[in-house]
């Protein structure tokens, strides 16, 4: 193995792994089917012992990165601040036993998180890319599919895919399709009943008128009703707890902990630490906030980035969202 050069060991690579299988899950939000896809530990996971084994060390290395912000509703149509990353990588394979036997590849990704992720989320896809094209690997993502082409005829070569177009054709005999039942929201139940709640929308009523109506409710339950009567009743009940769960859902997510009370855990070399070190950001004066930020963007630009990376962008964006928040 040791006379063989880099590309002769990457050749022995190929031989041993072909292709790799999905084994994750990716789901855009909580409720989603998902859908199964190829991740970088997949890949890692295929190549880590094959590699080593032909004597072939991989080492990735930061090429250029950037980050943007913006808010964007999410999927529950909530204004939220996503982060966005932008990363370019190069990817060197060297020979174990001469390492100035090698060769390099660029790879470049970009992510998209609402909290700190973005960056590990840009750089794992970027490397994974790298990894899958560099070893003529199959992926099966099926990622070269055009699905908007293929509901319109067109297949992913520009060719149509609908056959004998000029020839006329029979009409076949088709059963009509069951009209899907439209699903009511439990905010949208109307009141069959009460002087000021009939009539009314579960949603357009507060959270006390609400409770008021769900006591009543059990009590007639408990009540010698006919069985129409205890079903409506049932029906009722069940749309008042829905309701009442997403007031409560609401009034969780706006007792959220404001960003101010973020305490600064890091060291600076350009502010007074003694001002800043254990403190909130409500604590520290805006224009020694201004500097911070300052400081924190060039260590986050400077190359190769540093090793607390993720927890400097994270103070980072909590300070800009602060000062955003005091109208800086």
């Amino acid at each position: 193995m040791s006379e063989k050069n880099i590309y002769q060991r990457m050749i022995e690579v190929q031989k041993i792994v072909q292709s790799v299988e999905k084994n994750s899950v990716v789901k855009m939000f909580e409720n989603d089917k998902g859908y199964k896809a190829v991740t970088h530990d997949d890949v890692a996971r295929a190549l880590h012992l094959p590699l080593a084994e032909c004597g072939v060390v991989m080492v990735p290395d930061v090429v250029s990165y950037a980050f943007t912000s913006f808010e964007k509703p999410n999927y529950q149509g909530k204004l939220v601040t996503w982060h966005r990353a932008d990363i370019e990588i190069s990817v060197k394979w060297i020979n174990a036993d001469k390492p100035e036997d090698f060769f390099a590849s660029k790879s470049a990704a970009f992510a998209i998180d609402t909290s700190d992720k973005s960056f590990a989320k840009a750089y794992s896809l970027a490397l994974k890319i790298a990894l899958l094209k560099v070893h003529l690997l199959e992926s099966r993502d099926d990622e070269e599919s055009r699905p908007f082409e293929n509901e319109n005829g067109i297949d992913s070569k520009g060719n149509s895919t609908t056959k004998n177009q000029n020839k006329p054709t029979q009409k076949k005999q088709t059963q009509p399709e069951p009209q899907q039942k439209t699903v009511l929201d439990p905010k949208d139940f109307i009141m069959p009943f009460g002087k000021t709640t009939k009539g009314k929308k579960l949603g357009s009523l507060s959270l006390e008128t609400l409770n008021d109506v769900l006591q009543y409710t059990d009590g007639e339950l408990k009540k010698e009703n006919s069985t129409a009567q205890l079903n409506n009743y049932l029906v009722l009940k069940a749309n008042l707890l829905k309701v009442i769960s997403t007031f409560n859902l609401e009034k969780k997510d706006e007792q959220k902990p404001d960003v101010g009370d973020s305490i600064i855990e890091i060291e600076f070399d350009t502010v007074e630490n003694e001002l800043v070190k254990g403190k909130t950001l409500k604590m520290i004066p805006e224009k020694t906030l201004l500097a911070m930020i300052q400081e924190l963007d060039k260590k986050m630009q400077s190359v190769p980035p540093p090793k607390n990376l993720t927890a400097l962008f994270s103070i980072n964006s909590k300070i800009k969202e602060f000062l955003k928040s005091c109208g800086v």
